[in-house]
């Protein structure tokens, strides 16, 4: 099953503890989570009925390391041999937690959260590692008190905070030895939570963490930390299927990092948390923005409808031509912003002619190919303008953001790459981003 990590025990649902059976739960690379039993867990004519799958209550089980752990949301297939006296059931699980029996995700416990995400060290570097030559000797030496660190209160009874940390791996009799540093998230609560308001929490800072890299992210790791224990507090480690993904390492094309929001870092992520307008769209803008790395027609409509999203929740609700040139005028001192009154007929004939399907020749104005990515281009970044607007960013404080990033999006005009100098990445990375600006404008 190409798996990736599995627990072998014996596993029960969580109303009927007597009836137990022996299965392993598997963490496969694919990011699938998959339980398989040996024998049912509830009798055949109940798992047959693929309208009770959904009521299936939680299922509890133990490894052979006398770990507890904790399965929710299942589909649930059956397979049977006639000639065999038991059945091997598969679970496909959306939610595992290693290390503790929770009745269901809303169930509430005195937790904090961890929370690892891979981009999130390059975004706040860790500052844990210092390098030293003197003459000729080279040293490195770890220091977490100079580490970096930031704490918000985001709202009534939850601290984020950022805190950095240091590993050290060795191996080979101790020949060998490995330093990592890392930042990692924490949300510390006052009162019970539950792991469904804790995952609410992770995957806010996911969304913004997508918005100032341009890049969709979440975590690779999230733990609830409890309180209750008597000692620093025992970690359980939740796992949620999900679809892999390759991380972001190219920091230089985030569209911002933190060193340049630092010091409006409390208020704006204090705001992304607290705007409660904001959350029924926020996805939507995010995914619009994110760079997927090809360009296809209905890119360009789900820009113009995030827009007009936008527009009609937090400004009024006007017809698109309208929206376009008010949102030229109040960008219009942004550096980056590049769409023009001349542009609005283009974007409203294409939008129309693409919502309804209609013949080129119906609509005067409507682009095609490298005119269509062009104007999409310099739509995204009109809506990137609009969601910082939203988190609190002047126009001033937007020219400085942008100013500081190395974005080559940015820097794009009409399709075409702006010099970047050579001091501010290296030769091989402007090659590099040359050569999948050319295959993204360029059809296959």
């Amino acid at each position: 099953m190409n798996e990736q990590n599995t627990y072998k025990g014996i596993w029960w649902l969580s109303d009927t503890p007597s009836r137990k059976v022996s299965g392993s739960l598997s963490i496969l690379s694919n990011g699938d989570v998959v339980l398989e039993s040996i024998g049912e867990l509830e009798d055949n004519d109940f798992l047959s009925s693929s309208s009770n799958n959904s009521q299936l209550s939680t299922i509890w089980g133990v490894d052979s390391n006398d770990t507890p752990i904790s399965a929710f949301g299942f589909e649930v297939g059956i397979s049977q041999n006639t000639s065999c006296s038991f059945s091997i059931v598969r679970y496909n699980v959306q939610v595992a937690v290693i290390g503790a029996h929770l009745k269901s995700w809303d169930e509430k416990r005195n937790y904090n959260v961890k929370v690892c995400i891979p981009e999130l060290s390059l975004w706040y570097r860790p500052n844990c590692l210092k390098f030293c030559q003197q003459g000729n000797g080279i040293s490195w030496t770890t220091n977490t008190g100079d580490a970096n660190e930031v704490s918000v209160p985001i709202e009534d009874g939850c601290q984020l905070q950022i805190a950095s940390q240091i590993k050290i791996i060795e191996d080979n009799y101790g020949l060998k030895m490995e330093i990592e540093q890392e930042s990692m998230l924490h949300f510390d609560f006052s009162l019970p939570i539950s792991m469904q308001e804790a995952k609410r929490k992770v995957f806010s800072f996911e969304q913004f963490l997508s918005f100032a890299t341009l890049t969709p992210i979440q975590c690779s790791h999230f733990w609830l930390i409890d309180k209750d224990e008597k000692t620093t507090g025992k970690a359980i480690e939740v796992i949620e299927r999900k679809y892999p993904r390759k991380v972001n390492v190219r920091f230089w094309e985030y569209l911002f990092i933190f060193d340049t929001i630092k010091d409006s870092f409390s208020k704006i992520i204090t705001k992304w948390f607290g705007e409660k307008e904001l959350f029924p769209i926020r996805a939507h803008l995010i995914d619009s923005i994110s760079h997927k790395g090809y360009f296809e027609a209905n890119d360009f409509l789900i820009v113009v409808q995030a827009i007009e999203g936008f527009y009609y929740r937090f400004r009024k609700e006007d017809k698109l031509s309208d929206i376009i040139e008010n949102l030229i005028n109040e960008f219009s001192d942004i550096r980056i912003q590049e769409i023009s009154k001349s542009d609005i007929s283009s974007i409203r004939d294409t939008r129309n002619h693409l919502t309804h399907l209609l013949p080129s020749e119906k609509k005067k104005h409507v682009l095609h190919g490298k005119e269509l990515y062009n104007l999409n281009h310099k739509l995204r970044k009109l809506l990137i303008c609009c969601v910082l607007n939203l988190i609190g960013f002047s126009n001033e404080e937007m020219n400085n953001l942008f100013d500081h990033s190395r974005n080559s999006y940015l820097r794009m005009i009409n399709g075409e790459q702006r010099h970047i100098a050579e001091d501010e990445v290296t030769k091989l990375d402007v090659d590099v981003l040359s050569t999948t600006i050319k295959k993204e404008i360029e059809p296959e």
